[in-house]
């Protein structure tokens, strides 16, 4: 009589849920820095370092996740991880950038 399994059998929706996940922590970020950088705008208050700082984080963090995606192809991962490391740095400067204009 064979051995029970002692790992989970492949679930292909794991992967993607974790995803979904992320994604959504992402937006919640995102739409908590709109709404600070909306009001320092409307208000006169956001200066020129803010102002600069929002244009040029989003190439930096899209080249960075490009560069993990294709690192993490290039290792064989799934397409559920290859997309976990192309978001992972969008989200990482969508949290931070949430949690510096909350204070």
């Amino acid at each position: 009589m064979p051995k029970p399994r002692k790992t989970r059998p492949f679930d292909p929706t794991h992967g993607w849920l974790g995803y979904g996940f992320a994604v959504l922590r992402m937006q919640q970020s995102a739409a908590q820095v709109i709404a600070h950088r909306s009001v320092l705008m409307t208000s006169g208050k956001m200066g020129l370092t803010e102002a600069s700082t929002m244009i040029t984080e989003k190439y930096i963090a899209l080249a960075s996740g490009t560069m993990q995606a294709g690192l993490a192809a290039a290792r064989g991962a799934d397409p559920a991880q290859i997309a976990n490391a192309a978001l992972q740095p969008v989200r990482a400067k969508a949290q931070s950038n949430a949690n510096r204009l909350r204070r």
